[in-house]
């Protein structure tokens, strides 16, 4: 949803046992101008998008978390991790591998090959198209974004949870896939005057602070100990792309 979660937060449950609506004026509101707009979905959001409750920032305000702490009544843009289709799909678009283009086969496999199994998922992972394009088996989702709280293609889901478990941070530090992405990320970025700003920008959207640029910068500027320059980029992005900053919209 626009706000992480609907004003009736039982979105497959509407009935009695479902839960209450938490602006019921501001439902029969919204449901009006819908109707004023002839069923424009688009016109609806538009709204949303421009409204100054949607435009709050996420930082906290103590009386209001001793009132509200799940933030029901919206008084603060709540953090929210992306889904397992927008960390894959951002992670191939700072690496500049991913292809916008919707045609021709999603991955390099054949019909009689759609049969879950490890080489299948490897193709499915190596593909360069949004996961949006991407076949989905019913009886065995892709581990690999199965682990960020994937939808079970197999049964009706109103919302989708969010969990913490160990296997996400692993997911950035051993996947051989996400590898190959900060590589790709950091041959760019050794190609710039400053590849630590640029991988900085082109992941978590910021400039390094002062005490991150000189700890990087003497990381790199030190080739008598450990991997290469290069590899120590790599590193980098690795680090970053594992960051709260990169897999969460504050």
């Amino acid at each position: 949803g626009v706000f992480g979660k609907g004003i009736v937060s039982t979105p497959n449950n509407f009935g009695r046992r479902g839960m209450p609506p938490t602006h019921p004026k501001l439902l029969d509101w919204l449901a009006q101008e819908l109707i004023n707009n002839e069923g424009s979905i688009k016109g609806i959001l538009k709204l949303m998008f421009s409204s100054a409750t949607y435009m709050q920032d996420s930082r906290p305000k103590q009386e209001n978390m001793v009132a509200d702490p799940g933030n029901q009544y919206l008084w603060r843009m709540s953090p929210r991790r992306m889904t397992a289709e927008q960390i894959r799909d951002s992670l191939l678009k700072v690496s500049g591998l991913i292809n916008f283009e919707a045609k021709g086969k999603p991955a390099e496999i054949d019909n009689y090959q759609y049969v879950p199994g490890s080489s299948f998922f490897k193709k499915i992972m190596s593909s360069k198209v949004r996961t949006i394009y991407l076949p989905v088996i019913r009886d065995r989702v892709n581990p690999d974004i199965e682990i960020f709280d994937f939808a079970n293609p197999g049964t009706s889901n109103g919302f989708r949870g969010t969990t913490t478990i160990p296997l996400q941070a692993l997911f950035f530090l051993n996947n051989p896939e996400v590898a190959r992405w900060a590589q790709s990320a950091a041959d760019q970025a050794s190609q710039t005057d400053n590849p630590i700003e640029y991988l900085f920008e082109e992941i978590i959207g910021r400039s390094a602070n002062e005490d991150e640029r000189k700890l990087l910068t003497a990381a790199l500027s030190d080739e008598n100990h450990g991997p290469s320059k290069q590899a120590k980029l790599k590193e980098i992005a690795l680090s970053l792309f594992a960051a709260n900053e990169f897999i969460y919209r504050f």
